[in-house]
């Protein structure tokens, strides 16, 4: 099995409040969130339905394997790379601005898995048996591109492409003063 596209999503709100603030959840809350609307438990233990969950502080768990069937974005849940941000980034009416923002910590994190999966540099996460990793940056997209919802938010389209954009510059900049 190849997993060739990444998808990345956002808690967003609650079923109450769609806008309300879910940045200071953590994977617990979430696992128990997703015990109580799944049920279905990965290889890892987790009831989570994403591979990631990159936490407000910037910490990355791993929920299921790569490889493995997530819950995350119907029709796709095996092929795609699930990765989730603690936070709403969804505008508020009210304000006209984003509930929530990526943190620093969330983009560092995020920019480092995003990396790692485009370099095939996996050797820190759980991967199943036979399933292999060919992302590519023209691959990374938000929730939205696979299934009719507003999942991630008011973040750009390019939002993951720019954090790997980032790093290529960077790269690119280290090489020329060789």
């Amino acid at each position: 099995m190849v997993l060739d596209k990444i998808a990345i999503h956002h808690f967003g709100g609650v079923q109450k409040d769609s806008y309300l603030s879910t940045q200071d959840l953590f994977f617990s809350d979430i696992d128990i969130a997703h015990k109580r609307r799944w049920n279905f438990r990965s290889s890892l233990g987790f009831f989570v339905g994403y591979n990631f969950l990159i936490e407000k502080d910037g910490s990355l768990h791993q929920a299921r394997a790569l490889g493995e069937e997530t819950a995350a974005q119907a029709g796709s849940n095996f092929s795609v790379v699930s990765i989730c941000l603690a936070g709403n980034f969804t505008i508020s009416p009210l304000t006209g601005q984003m509930v929530d923002k990526p943190t620093e910590a969330q983009r560092g994190t995020l920019k480092k898995l995003l990396t790692n999966l485009a370099d095939g540099h996996l050797q820190e996460y759980k991967v199943m048996a036979g399933a292999t990793v060919n992302i590519k940056i023209y691959d990374i997209h938000p929730h939205r591109f696979f299934s009719q919802t507003s999942c991630y938010g008011a973040l750009p389209d390019s939002f993951g492409k720019n954090l790997v954009l980032e790093v290529l510059q960077e790269r690119l900049g280290n090489f020329q003063k060789l």
